[in-house]
């Protein structure tokens, strides 16, 4: 009897964290942008463009944005997107990843994928 005594309390305390982490993992995790159309989407598609532009001296324009997601991390925002450019040699598809804090935003990671 006194097994299942000191069991139990050890039992609910290791369900009790399991549940912590997984929530905390859930809370932090990347989430599909459902609406590419979305304004927000497109500032920041035009974004990471841009700024792309003038640290590679390109003149790339959007095409499309493919897919994308989000995650919300506290006062900062990230998305990762797949970009359809136009103006490089061919029709390109990017990966642009943007952090969003308040009225600022800053590329991450501006890169072509390989098809």
């Amino acid at each position: 009897m006194k097994r299942q005594t000191i069991a139990l309390p050890f039992s609910l305390l290791f369900i009790a964290i399991t549940l912590a982490v997984v929530d905390a993992f859930s809370a932090g995790g990347w989430t599909p942008i459902k609406n590419m159309n979305d304004t927000q989407a497109i500032e920041i598609a035009e974004f990471a463009i841009t700024e792309n532009n003038k640290q590679a001296s390109s003149n790339l324009e959007l095409d499309s944005i493919v897919k994308g997601l989000e995650r919300d991390a506290g006062d900062n925002k990230n998305y990762q997107l797949v970009l359809t450019v136009k103006g490089g040699k061919a029709d390109e598809q990017y990966e642009a990843d943007v952090n969003v804090s308040g009225n600022l935003k800053a590329l991450i990671l501006f890169v072509p994928l390989k098809g």
